[in-house]
């Protein structure tokens, strides 16, 4: 078998491009420990590198470059807390794309429209949040308005989620979640890779949650970007509620968890309840959060919270069956970024094929959008 010389960088890089090390790449193509220590070397037949060029997503002339092609991408700083985690792929870096591109057409209506900058981006810096988190939790639950009726008063969390949303929504807050690149459905994204990322702004910062992830994970992965949001202080996230080493994601835990469990309501619950599973239903989070409160005071050992801690891995997003794709454009594209272009597509001040590009849909979608969203 004829045999050429690639370039081993090129080659990792097109490993990378898929969250993958070259290695795992190689095992896909072939078993054989003699191909793989030639893969190593950078000696590949023709058919092995169009499979590899294949697996990876990445055009097959540029395997024969030298070096990796310099690709622009958008910068983020990376606060995944995972053990070396993989390199983010191009899944994570166009649903960025997607994200920056809806936020930024909302701020430039929102300049246009004369609306001043919100007041709460960086309202605190890291180091005094550290110290006072509870005092940050305050003053996220008194902006959005929200306190311990709240969440009693939805039936789960589900209800809980969407009502964190609508009010996040209601502040100038944008929240995105979806489980696939824009509307392809053959680019699944995977919560190990990431779970979401926060993207701040003065006029309108952007949330967006992995869909994928177990849906239990929704509501303290939002409340720990929020948390980003009043440290004014942007990135991307992984596991948030294991043992951050990160000075920022351990005092967004901290802020997140007083949001949703606030310190003084959880103690006196315990004293009573002492159930795991029970406090989770009280709270409309998931056991998880709950275990790590009743860890961090030592009311469990580490044992039993490694127990929920698997556990909660071990779940994953229930399907959300066939709901209407009218219902599901707006939790994917931001609601109030959805019901604005849609209505400035229909009145003729936007462009309509301008207006489905922006939300990944049709421009018929786009008119029944604002038909729905106009007598919501």
């Amino acid at each position: 078998m004829n045999t050429m010389h690639f370039s081993v960088n090129t080659l990792r890089w097109a490993a990378s491009n898929i969250g993958m090390r070259l290695e795992d790449v190689f095992a896909q193509i072939s078993q054989s420990d003699k191909s793989h220590e030639r893969f190593l070397n950078g000696e590949l037949s023709i058919n092995q590198a169009q499979t590899l060029a294949k697996i990876t997503h990445v055009p097959f002339g540029y395997l024969f470059l030298d070096q990796p092609p310099a690709i622009d991408r958008p910068q983020m700083p990376d606060l995944r807390q995972t053990n070396n985690p993989d390199p983010l792929t191009d899944d994570f870096y166009d649903t960025l794309k997607d994200v920056r591109n809806k936020q930024e057409w909302f701020i430039d209506f929102l300049r246009d429209q004369d609306f001043e900058p919100v007041n709460f981006v960086g309202r605190f810096t890291l180091e005094y949040a550290s110290k006072n988190h509870k005092e940050v939790a305050d003053h996220i639950k008194q902006t959005l308005g929200l306190n311990s009726k709240s969440y009693a008063a939805c039936r789960d969390a589900d209800q809980y989620y969407n009502l964190l949303v609508n009010h996040c929504e209601q502040n100038r807050i944008l929240v995105f979640r979806n489980s696939i690149v824009k509307s392809n459905t053959k680019r699944t994204l995977s919560p190990s890779e990431f779970r979401g990322f926060v993207i701040v702004d003065k006029y309108a910062p952007a949330i967006f949650i992995n869909g994928k992830d177990s849906r239990s994970a929704w509501i303290f992965t939002l409340a720990h970007e929020l948390a980003h949001v009043w440290l004014n202080i942007e990135g991307v996230i992984g596991d948030t509620i294991e043992k951050p080493s990160d000075h920022t994601e351990l005092t967004c835990n901290k802020i997140a968890a007083e949001l949703l469990v606030p310190e003084i309501c959880f103690l006196e619950n315990w004293k009573k309840i002492r159930n795991i599973d029970e406090l989770a239903k009280i709270y409309k989070v998931s056991r998880l959060v709950i275990a790590k409160r009743a860890y961090d005071f030592g009311f469990i050992d580490q044992e039993t919270y490694s127990y929920y801690f698997k556990l909660a891995y071990q779940n994953t997003s229930k399907k959300e069956g066939s709901p209407s794709p009218y219902l599901i454009y707006p939790i994917r594209n931001s609601k109030l970024v959805t019901k604005h272009i849609s209505h400035q597509a229909a009145r003729g001040i936007l462009p309509l094929r301008e207006a489905a590009r922006i939300l990944n849909v049709s421009p018929k979608t786009v008119l029944e959008l604002a038909t729905r969203m106009e007598s919501a």
